[in-house]
């Protein structure tokens, strides 16, 4: 990606600096979270106690703008509603708008994989040429940008050499024409795969896993890109302090994590790459 940030100064006169900007500019922050899956109350819910601990920490008042679809949230980012937000590096790399900032360790490290039904007879990436896959949304780093671009590493032409099925409006939703019979073989990411295992939505003896991709960023918390470099780095500290505060181990326990990492504008470069294979941009 063309955006540049440089690394984080922890001075005292930064962190005071960053605190008067903000403040002053407006008194609350506001944050939102793009769909991932969980209908838009459990997302307020489970972000709360994050959002409680950024307004004693930032010591301003945190609102939650809750958006019905990912293209209202980035255009209330870039209209200024919202000032930051959960996002998949599939919509950051489409705005011109926003800055990633931190992101979760795990995400920093996702991976896609291509799943296949267990019988199928499909035993490498090449034989899927002919066959239907099943992708999800365009805008999607799992389960369509980064497998099609390993689908493209592999020699195979996603526009040319496979079936595609419709667009499935959700991740886990692209999984359906593979369960149902409809395709061939269905793309998703690890983490929601593992999920969907360990909720027993999905019987893992029922299915194998054909092409798993290499390790790349995706969801994260990005900013708008007109806040200061100085309040970026004022409440990105907020985030990595988050191991040694009281409490902080507790919410990052029901975020899933064991601790947040910041997030180079730079990692998103392969996401980037397989959105302009795609066509998603130029």
């Amino acid at each position: 990606m063309k955006k540049t940030t440089s690394p984080l100064r922890w001075s005292v006169a930064l962190v005071l600096a960053g605190a008067t900007t903000l403040a002053a500019a407006q008194g609350v922050l506001r944050v939102s979270a793009s769909n991932d899956g969980a209908a838009p109350e459990l997302q307020a819910e489970r972000y709360a106690p994050l959002n409680e601990y950024l307004a004693k920490r930032l010591k301003m008042k945190v609102q939650w703008v809750p958006f019905r679809t990912d293209a209202l949230l980035m255009n209330g980012l870039g209209a200024g509603k919202v000032d930051m937000a959960w996002i998949s590096a599939g919509l950051l790399v489409q705005s011109p708008s926003v800055v990633p900032l931190v992101q979760r360790d795990e995400d920093a490290r996702t991976r896609a994989l291509i799943v296949v039904r267990a019988d199928s007879p499909l035993r490498k990436p090449q034989d899927l040429k002919g066959r239907t896959l099943s992708f999800g949304p365009a805008t999607s780093p799992t389960s369509y940008l980064m497998p099609r671009a390993a689908l493209a590493a592999a020699r195979i032409d996603p526009a040319h050499d496979l079936k595609a099925a419709p667009h499935a409006t959700s991740e886990e939703a692209a999984l359906q024409p593979l369960q149902s019979g409809q395709a061939d073989a269905g793309a998703i990411g690890q983490a929601t795969w593992e999920r969907l295992i360990a909720e027993k939505k999905i019987d893992e003896r029922q299915f194998r896993v054909l092409l798993t991709t290499a390790p790349f960023a995706d969801r994260h918390l990005s900013v708008r890109s007109d806040f200061p470099e100085n309040t970026r780095n004022w409440i990105a500290s907020a985030f990595l302090a988050l191991e040694a505060v009281s409490g902080g181990r507790d919410i990052l326990k029901g975020l899933q994590t064991r601790r947040f990492v910041l997030a180079p504008p730079e990692a998103y470069d392969p996401v980037q790459a397989a959105a302009r294979q795609a066509g998603i941009i130029r």
